[in-house]
């Protein structure tokens, strides 16, 4: 049902998304997002600032996704905030493209957030992603610590994937299902 109302929202009014996304995303720019981490904090809660979209369709969009990444942890940072993660998705990356593509800028922008002091979760995607999203964490992980995985809650496998992270030492943040602006989650300190 999810993937059947979420087939129509490119159709429907503007206005009508942003109502009903407004729960969901802080917005189209990360100016909107920062506003968001900043009210968070207020709150003392952590969040989780992400990219909504993904599927690159060639080198060049994984590029733009990376620069982009990089200038929300810029700008998180410019702002002084320190209650904060970023969460990117391998599909922005590359990963339907080529995987070693994706590894790299993966590693690229994890070894980015840790200069800058900042934790990298890792989105998990549609199905046909889980396994490589996994290996990827895992191997991310082992490799440089601070990273972490968002895993749905709805996967049937997500229980032994979770207890197998959580093995690894990995942190977990599991959600509810997919999402695709920039979105802001809340998590309680």
């Amino acid at each position: 049902m999810n993937r059947i109302i979420a087939s129509f929202v490119p159709f429907m009014p503007k206005p009508l998304v942003g109502r009903i996304g407004r729960r969901y995303a802080a917005g189209e720019e990360i100016e909107d997002a920062i506003r968001v981490v900043e009210g968070l904090a207020g709150e003392g809660c952590l969040a989780t600032v992400g990219m909504l979209g993904e599927f690159a369709t060639d080198e060049g969009y994984t590029n733009e996704s990376l620069a982009e990444y990089k200038r929300a942890l810029d700008a998180l940072e410019k702002q002084g905030l320190k209650d904060y993660r970023v969460a990117v998705k391998l599909t922005d990356l590359g990963l339907t493209l080529d995987r070693e593509l994706c590894r790299t800028n993966l590693e690229e922008i994890q070894l980015y957030a840790k200069e800058r002091g900042r934790f990298l979760e890792v989105d998990m995607e549609e199905s046909p992603f889980v396994s490589a999203t996994l290996g990827m964490v895992l191997d991310m992980h082992e490799r440089h610590g601070n990273t972490g995985a968002v895993v749905q809650a709805y996967l049937r496998r997500t229980l032994e994937d979770v207890q197998r992270l959580v093995e690894a030492g990995i942190l977990v943040r599991l959600v509810k299902g997919p999402t695709s602006g920039w979105k802001v989650s809340r998590l309680s300190v």
